[in-house]
């Protein structure tokens, strides 16, 4: 409950608009909620697993119908908060999804595992449902984490090609070279670049930077900061990495 409390909280923290002392906004808030609520599901699904293993060699028969009842009640209340939120789009709303879908399927497993202890007598389908639960979880909130921690290192993130920007922008009538080309996101939904765009001509400057806008529009860069210099100039470091 801490976890979706302080994730919600940030969400709404990260809608703020930029100010003096965050001249990006807020929106990285959204992504350190992320990091957070991925943190706690590993860390939880991990406690799972040692809870669990041990009771394949050490089965405990629980009350079968108590936890059919309360099995429901898990998976109306949980299921009905992951449903409201599931239309979110950004990381933190995707790692709560998850977070909310661990206690869905927690409970699903419960009345699974409550239904077939009832019926064959196994107590061990209990601990199996849960590692296989938990070693699910863990393998879709990896991935994720993956790409919340690839915000914080300023990768390029997943889905611009970086080369074929780059080529489409030298392709450009009166662009000689582009070079120190930087690309990173704030959150994981908003892209921003740096370039340095080296012009045939000085005259054409407006026109070019509207055309190379475009071009970044279309690859999913909403911010670009462009710095055109003379077909003279010399750079030590061409490359962008």
């Amino acid at each position: 409950a801490f976890a979706i409390g302080l994730a919600f909280f940030l969400e709404r923290l990260s809608r703020k608009a930029a100010d003096d002392r965050y001249s990006y906004g807020y929106r990285r808030f959204s992504a350190a909620a992320a990091l957070v609520t991925g943190f706690i599901l590993v860390a939880g699904s991990v406690y799972i697993l040692s809870e669990a293993i041990p009771r394949f060699f050490d089965p405990q028969t629980p009350h079968a119908q108590g936890m059919i009842a309360m099995a429901f009640l898990g998976v109306a209340v949980n299921g009905f908060a992951a449903w409201k939120v599931s239309r979110g789009v950004s990381l933190n709303e995707k790692m709560i999804v998850w977070h909310l879908l661990e206690d869905v399927l927690g409970w699903v497993a419960v009345l699974i595992g409550a239904v077939i202890i009832q019926v064959t007598g196994w107590a061990q389908v209990d601990a199996l449902l849960a590692c296989l639960l938990a070693c699910w979880i863990l393998y879709n909130v990896v991935r994720n984490l993956k790409e919340v921690i690839g915000v914080f290192l300023q990768m390029v993130p997943p889905g611009i090609d970086l080369p074929e920007i780059e080529r489409k922008v030298r392709a450009l009538v009166g662009v000689k070279d582009i070079h120190h080309v930087h690309v990173w996101s704030i959150d994981g939904e908003k892209h921003v670049l740096t370039a340095h765009i080296v012009a045939g001509t000085e005259t054409a400057t407006e026109s070019l930077k509207a055309q190379i806008k475009g071009i970044l529009k279309q690859a999913g860069i909403v911010e670009a900061t462009l710095e055109f210099e003379p077909p003279d100039a010399h750079c030590e470091d061409p490359h962008h990495h």
